[in-house]
Protein backbone atom coordinates (compact mmCIF):
# COMPACT_ATOMS: atom_id res chain seq x y z
CA UNK A 1 0.00 0.00 0.00
CA UNK A 2 1.46 3.36 -0.75
CA UNK A 3 -0.37 6.47 0.51
CA UNK A 4 1.83 6.60 3.66
CA UNK A 5 4.88 6.10 2.90
CA UNK A 6 8.34 8.45 2.92
CA UNK A 7 7.90 11.25 -0.50
CA UNK A 8 11.49 12.09 0.07
CA UNK A 9 12.83 11.24 -3.12
CA UNK A 10 16.52 11.09 -1.20
CA UNK A 11 15.92 8.15 0.87
CA UNK A 12 14.28 6.00 -1.98
CA UNK A 13 17.76 4.11 -2.31
CA UNK A 14 17.59 2.86 1.68
CA UNK A 15 14.37 2.21 1.33
CA UNK A 16 12.66 1.44 -1.89
CA UNK A 17 9.92 -1.02 -0.79
CA UNK A 18 8.45 1.82 1.50
CA UNK A 19 9.19 5.17 -1.25
CA UNK A 20 6.55 6.79 -2.30
CA UNK A 21 7.41 9.13 -5.22
CA UNK A 22 6.01 12.56 -6.26
CA UNK A 23 4.49 11.56 -9.27
CA UNK A 24 2.24 9.02 -7.22
CA UNK A 25 1.00 11.87 -5.44
CA UNK A 26 -0.38 13.13 -8.74
CA UNK A 27 -1.61 9.57 -9.17
CA UNK A 28 -2.84 8.15 -6.38
CA UNK A 29 -6.48 7.05 -6.42
CA UNK A 30 -7.46 7.32 -2.91
CA UNK A 31 -5.90 11.08 -2.97
CA UNK A 32 -8.09 11.97 -6.38
CA UNK A 33 -11.47 10.58 -4.35
CA UNK A 34 -10.46 12.47 -1.65
CA UNK A 35 -9.65 15.40 -3.74
CA UNK A 36 -10.84 15.27 -7.20
CA UNK A 37 -10.75 19.28 -8.04
CA UNK A 38 -7.51 18.76 -9.21
CA UNK A 39 -8.09 15.53 -11.62
CA UNK A 40 -5.96 16.16 -14.84
CA UNK A 41 -4.70 19.59 -14.59
CA UNK A 42 -1.26 18.71 -13.94
CA UNK A 43 1.61 17.48 -15.16
CA UNK A 44 4.55 16.49 -13.14
CA UNK A 45 7.02 17.74 -15.82
CA UNK A 46 5.43 20.91 -15.12
CA UNK A 47 8.21 20.45 -12.06
CA UNK A 48 10.67 21.35 -14.69
CA UNK A 49 9.20 23.95 -16.69
CA UNK A 50 8.78 27.73 -16.82
CA UNK A 51 8.27 29.33 -13.57
CA UNK A 52 4.29 29.88 -14.07
CA UNK A 53 4.24 26.21 -14.65
CA UNK A 54 6.35 25.55 -11.75
CA UNK A 55 3.80 27.85 -9.35
CA UNK A 56 0.95 25.70 -10.50
CA UNK A 57 1.82 22.48 -10.13
CA UNK A 58 3.49 23.54 -6.73
CA UNK A 59 0.22 24.64 -5.49
CA UNK A 60 -1.14 21.31 -6.67
CA UNK A 61 0.97 19.83 -4.67
CA UNK A 62 0.38 21.26 -1.90
CA UNK A 63 -3.09 20.68 -1.81
CA UNK A 64 -2.84 16.94 -2.37
CA UNK A 65 0.06 16.83 0.66
CA UNK A 66 -2.50 18.12 2.55
CA UNK A 67 -5.02 15.95 1.35
CA UNK A 68 -2.38 12.74 1.92
CA UNK A 69 -1.90 13.99 5.32
CA UNK A 70 -5.77 14.29 6.50
CA UNK A 71 -6.12 10.78 4.96
CA UNK A 72 -3.26 9.04 6.87
CA UNK A 73 -4.62 10.97 10.50
CA UNK A 74 -8.11 9.21 9.44
CA UNK A 75 -6.43 5.95 9.71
Amino acid sequence: MQCGQAVDPNIQILYSENFEDQKHILVCEKIKEAYPHTANNYNYDDLFGSVRKQKKIVKIFSKLLNVRETLLLDK
